[in-house]
């Protein structure tokens, strides 16, 4: 088996770090699959995600061959990118125009390809031309949707023309489309869409287990307090995970008199926000910056931690919630999306109807000062663990379905 994979999206970081395209792509590598990755190129000269997380690796196995286009010098890149405007425009031209040219000019002509691989929307119109051309299935492949939570913001219409091209992607007819069930509700959009036919509506694989260290082991090894309650959240810092309701929540927190504080582990452009806002308030006693760290640092920074916090406006379903629940640890969530598919309130976790302040407080002081209630809750996510598989099973279920269509 031979795939063309499309991508603007890519494994950033290295081999050791969490991302379903490395998953996949290292299970295809040891199946013996032949994969032709192409990309654009995201050095941290110019590109924020590279410059945090690092690099996009280079190199995953000997049946995997990663090219990466670049569509204007680093240096320029990173001057014009200094600009908000400019860089909104310089970043639409790469990414939905310029990208898709390149891809079909360079691999038009190359021949001997099983499957054309689309990773997400920027991928979709050109490998859509490629497979036809070739005449071979077309995969689509998404992470997620926004689109149900756009529509209900800002009605149909409006977005369907702001956001044509993720409409477009989604609208466009494949011979498997992989949607994943993250909480956004993404098999609703297709539905709505008319093109369900062939999607497979997966979650993600999930190897997290509890660690034999216990959670005072931890706290001494990260250099973190003993002695106190801590609650946690693990994304990148950006504006629409909407980080800033655990601040203003924490501003109850503070006037009830409990040892509580906050771990934020991940790194993002709303870092400086949120530690302006926290200085505004006065809790920077209540917070810790832990950055961005390595997927088996995460398991150990929620095992020494003592509530999940999540409080997204589109979805809290994604992974980390589920590694929280793979490492038994009580949540406290806002139901939207699709969270109360694997939240049910007073049994895994506290599913709040509104990300209120006070409500926040008034979850996590409680749960503080009801040890009974932790372990209620903390048996539960025991018993949600069983349903998630691992991504052993999830990505040999993919490469089945890779091969179905093949012989179909």
């Amino acid at each position: 088996m031979k795939i063309l994979m499309i991508s603007c999206h890519d494994v950033w970081g290295g081999l050791d770090t969490f991302s379903p395209m490395l998953k996949i792509l290292t299970k295809m590598d040891k199946k013996g699959i032949k994969v032709d990755f192409v990309g654009i190129e995201k050095t941290a000269d110019f590109d924020r995600s590279s410059k945090l997380n690092g690099e996009p690796v280079k190199y995953i196995g000997e049946n995997i061959n990663i090219e990466r286009i670049r569509i204007f010098s680093p240096k320029l890149l990173g001057f014009l990118y200094k600009f908000g405007f400019i860089k909104r425009i310089i970043s639409k031209l790469r990414t939905e125009k310029i990208f898709p040219k390149r891809v079909y000019s360079r691999y038009k002509d190359k021949n001997g390809y099983d499957i054309v691989y689309a990773y997400e929307i920027y991928a979709v119109a050109v490998a859509r031309r490629l497979a036809d051309r070739y005449g071979v299935p077309l995969v689509t492949r998404f992470q997620g949707t926004f689109i149900p939570s756009w529509e209900e913001k800002f009605g149909k219409d409006y977005c369907r023309k702001k956001y044509k091209l993720h409409y477009d992607a989604l609208s466009e007819k494949a011979d498997l489309i992989i949607m994943t069930n993250d909480g956004t509700e993404g098999d609703k959009a297709l539905k709505a869409l008319n093109n369900a036919e062939n999607m497979r509506f997966w979650r993600n694989g999930f190897d997290f287990a509890p660690l034999s260290e216990t959670k005072e082991e931890l706290r001494k090894k990260h250099n973190i307090a003993e002695a106190c309650f801590y609650t946690l959240s693990v994304c990148r810092l950006a504006k629409w995970k909407r980080c800033e309701r655990i601040v203003e929540a924490y501003r109850c927190i503070a006037k009830s008199g409990e040892s509580i504080k906050h771990i934020f582990v991940g790194d993002g452009e709303e870092r400086q926000s949120l530690e302006n806002l926290i200085a505004e308030y006065g809790l920077q006693d209540y917070f810790i910056f832990a950055g961005s760290k390595p997927h088996e640092e995460v398991k150990e920074y929620l095992q020494l931690s003592d509530v999940f916090l999540s409080f997204f406006d589109s979805t809290n379903a994604g992974n980390p919630l589920i590694e929280a629940i793979k490492i038994n640890l009580p949540i406290v969530t806002y139901d939207v999306g699709d969270t109360n598919q694997i939240i049910k309130d007073g049994e895994n976790g506290i599913l709040l109807d509104e990300p209120l302040p006070q409500k926040i407080c008034d979850a996590v002081v409680g749960l503080k000062k009801d040890a009974a209630l932790r372990q209620k809750l903390i048996d539960g996510t025991k018993k949600s663990s069983s349903d998630f598989i691992s991504w052993d099973k999830r990505t040999e279920n993919e490469i089945e379905e890779l091969r179905k269509l093949i012989e179909r």
